[in-house]
């Protein structure tokens, strides 16, 4: 009996391995002809991206008011949305300093979120934050800063303003 639930949780390891690596990435923003990510506020894209920027602060040590620039091609009322999972922070609505997410890339128990933060020069490093689902909370696997120093991008405003 213990013999056979050993085997069980054996094949199903070996499934769930085998399953992870022939599924190809869903990505937000879009890419066309692969899979994408129906929303951006769905389940686990806030969460992955709170995490992504929580550690990045951490790392370096930054106690400023937070200020995103949301991820591109946001609607109005998915901007919002997005916005409950960051309380106290700020979107990003005329050019300065702020932590420009770029893209969340999931596939079954890992993800990727690319992160663009300023830095001293005024221009930004890439940050690279890997993570993986342990069992039902997500947790950051790697992040690494790729010091190539590119122009902040312009507030991804969401929505065209009025007026």
């Amino acid at each position: 009996m213990v013999r056979s639930k050993y085997c069980f949780v054996a094949f199903s390891l070996l499934l769930l391995v085998t399953l992870s690596g022939c599924t190809p990435w869903a990505t937000w923003p879009r890419i066309e002809g692969s899979p994408s990510l129906s929303t951006p506020t769905y389940h686990p894209i806030p969460r992955l991206c709170v995490l992504s920027i929580g550690e990045i602060r951490e790392e370096l040590g930054d106690e400023s008011p937070l200020v995103i620039n949301q991820l591109p091609g946001l609607k109005e009322k998915e901007a919002e949305e997005f916005m409950v999972n960051f309380p106290g922070a700020t979107t990003l609505t005329k050019a300065g300093p702020a932590y420009h997410l770029m893209s969340v890339q999931v596939r079954v128990v890992e993800a990727r979120v690319e992160v663009l933060v300023p830095t001293e020069t005024g221009k930004c490093d890439l940050w690279v934050v890997e993570l993986s689902q342990q069992i039902k909370n997500w947790k950051v696997k790697s992040l690494r800063r790729f010091r190539v120093q590119r122009p902040a991008p312009a507030p991804r405003i969401p929505y065209p303003l009025e007026g």
